[in-house]
């Protein structure tokens, strides 16, 4: 016997703080604090437009930004078109030529029609046709050539008009398609989808669209975003995804959008039962319907992606076989820009069970393990299970009730808001009652200079519900129980989300099944009471909600702004929650505490005495 052995059972040891392995609090959120800057600068960069293309020859086989904003500029001059103006008619008979000049037959759709507060206007639709290999249905890719009366138009919607030239002209230098491609140019779309409309209601060749590409912007800058698609849209998503260099989508974008009052080209083909999917370039808002939204102002590196984005979305759904629309409805989401994660929405509820009994299972395994973890036998679903559970629901409400709070009483004291634009705008002079203004007005409401600043507050607002959540329910509590309490309610809502909102199961279901397969990861490989295990519990969740997250920060901002304090709310509810754990990692002078508490209660051994 080695006589000068110790025990070390009840050492403190300066990573696991407690009877089980749980890291420090200020190694969790050193952690924390490196990852989710090191993730969110990677998110930054997934989210840069591409580059322009230098090419500009015309025997160039891909999109090139440079040449198609070139050709838009010629095409659609640089004065505002709104519907029925010289303008606006001047620029069609240059699209004529346009097509006519790339070796196609031009057709133009006219038609009078009452519009409320114009009165009678002529629409003018130019579309094209290229046949392809089959008699497959056809994709029909369409913008609007019209602008608001004050705007030019350079973004709104010269880009889209950019990228349907170009599109042409590529055609011409490719192999026929497998389906057959229609190229449509809609007028009055400013005043109500009209010429969308014009077509999807009057002519024959909206019976062949299997399915529909439009392209519309609401600014010049920034990445360019696949934002809405029709129902049914799987096998749409998982023929475009691969194909797409630099994919920037998510179905969580899809399910807010749905539920805007908004609408495009798009809106028409949708009703008569068509599929597609809507891409858009939203930054710059400032320019949008202005006298600034000028050819000149659009940034070449968003036409570019937007253009590689629709003409390679194009090539997938030509490539799509027969009898592919319609199909299950997708949940999706984009990873750095650089690859798609996909699934159907019913395989979405089967994974969230799934996860879901994942994470009560782990919770009844560590319940089981006697003599790893400090709790009595009593099972899983204790106090401190129902309190980790409790904690997530009353950290969320109060996140998002504090952020209305917040914003309201901001808006209240003119820091944003239609009032402070108003102000604004009567000193620079701008009307904000005249109809053309609604727009600037809006932009200025909800995207003021500072704005950024007040968004930073808002989501920064689940820092204090989270520690208030961790203090109140979480404290004293075995930690792995509340994890699995934690985790158990994030679970039963995302069962709820994929059920009836299967499009923002991206945002959660990945961070969920990162959680389940960390803790059994880490529980086989290095045991519950491991510091390792815990680390992971909470580093792995943290690191993919950092990667989905992230972006939807970058892209929420020019995307929404202040004008929907909800949306804000609910995402540091989210943030709350998923913070809760870090807060309530224990400090170190209680652990410490308590660990000599049980080497003084510990009971006194005889010391043992050599014999001679």
């Amino acid at each position: 016997m080695n006589l000068n052995s110790r025990d070390h059972s009840l050492a403190p040891n300066v990573c696991n703080h407690t009877e089980l392995g749980w890291p420090q609090r200020k190694f969790v959120f050193a952690f924390a604090t490196v990852i989710v800057a090191a993730i969110s600068f990677v998110s930054w960069h997934g989210l840069q437009p591409t580059p322009p293309i230098a090419s500009n020859s015309a025997d160039f086989p891909g999109f090139s930004a440079i040449r198609a904003l070139d050709a838009a500029r010629l095409v659609l001059g640089e004065e505002p078109r709104p519907v029925g103006s010289a303008a606006n008619i001047a620029a069609v008979a240059r699209l004529k030529n346009y097509f006519a000049s790339l070796g196609y037959s031009p057709q133009e759709q006219i038609a009078t029609v009452k519009v409320p507060g114009l009165g009678e206007v002529t629409l003018r639709n130019i579309f094209i046709r290229k046949e392809g290999r089959t008699n497959l249905p056809a994709i029909l890719l369409v913008s609007h050539h019209d602008s608001v009366a004050v705007s030019p138009g350079g973004s709104d919607n010269g880009m889209g008009v950019a990228v349907c030239l170009d599109a042409a002209r590529m055609l011409t230098l490719q192999e026929p398609p497998e389906r057959p491609v229609i190229i449509l140019v809609t007028d009055g779309e400013e005043a109500g989808l009209l010429g969308a409309k014009l077509f999807a209601q009057n002519h024959p060749w909206a019976n062949d669209i299997g399915a529909v590409i439009n392209i519309d912007n609401r600014g010049g800058d920034g990445p360019a975003q696949l934002f809405e698609t029709g129902s049914d849209d799987l096998a749409l998503i998982n023929a475009i995804a691969p194909r797409i260099t630099h994919p920037v989508m998510s179905s969580f974008f899809v399910e807010i959008y749905r539920r805007m009052p908004n609408g495009t080209d798009l809106s028409a083909f949708l009703a008569r039962g068509n599929t597609g999917i809507n891409i858009a370039c939203t930054g710059a808002i400032e320019r949008y319907h202005t006298p600034a939204d000028t050819f000149h102002a659009v940034n070449l590196a968003s036409l570019q992606h937007q253009g590689d984005m629709a003409t390679q979305a194009l090539g997938g759904l030509c490539a799509m076989p027969a009898n592919t629309f319609p199909s299950e409805s997708a949940v999706f989401i984009d990873v750095f820009g650089r690859f798609v994660l996909a699934w159907s929405a019913s395989s979405g509820v089967v994974l969230s069970i799934a996860a879901l009994l994942g994470i009560v299972g782990f919770g009844a395994h560590v319940a089981r393990t006697r003599g790893q973890v400090n709790d009595a036998s009593d099972g899983l679903f204790t106090r401190d299970y129902f309190k980790g559970a409790l904690a997530v629901p009353v950290v969320m409400i109060a996140s998002i009730a504090l952020v209305m709070v917040v914003a309201w009483s901001m808006e209240r004291a003119g820091l944003y808001g239609r009032q402070y634009a108003s102000a604004m705008l009567e000193q620079q002079g701008v009307a904000p009652v005249a109809k053309p203004n609604g727009a600037a007005l809006f932009a200025a409401a909800y995207w003021p200079p500072h704005g950024l600043a007040l968004y930073i507050i808002l989501a920064c607002a689940c820092v204090p519900m989270s520690w208030l959540g961790a203090k109140w329910f979480l404290c004293g509590g075995s930690p792995w129980k509340c994890w699995t309490g934690i985790w158990s309610a994030i679970g039963i809502i995302n069962l709820a989300v994929s059920i009836f909102a299967p499009g923002a199961g991206a945002i959660l279901l990945p961070i969920i099944f990162g959680a389940v397969i960390a803790v059994w990861l880490g529980a086989v490989i290095f045991g519950i009471q491991s510091g390792v295990t815990a680390f992971l519990a909470m580093g792995v969740p943290l690191m993919i909600a950092g990667a989905i997250y992230a972006p939807l920060e970058i892209l929420s901002w020019p995307d929404l702004g202040l004008s929907m304090p909800i949306f804000r709310g609910i995402l540091s509810g989210l943030y709350a929650v998923f913070f809760l754990m870090l807060f309530a990692t224990p400090r170190v002078r209680q652990s410490m505490d308590a660990a000599a508490r049980l080497k003084a209660n510990a009971p006194q051994v005889a010391p043992i005495t050599p014999t001679n």
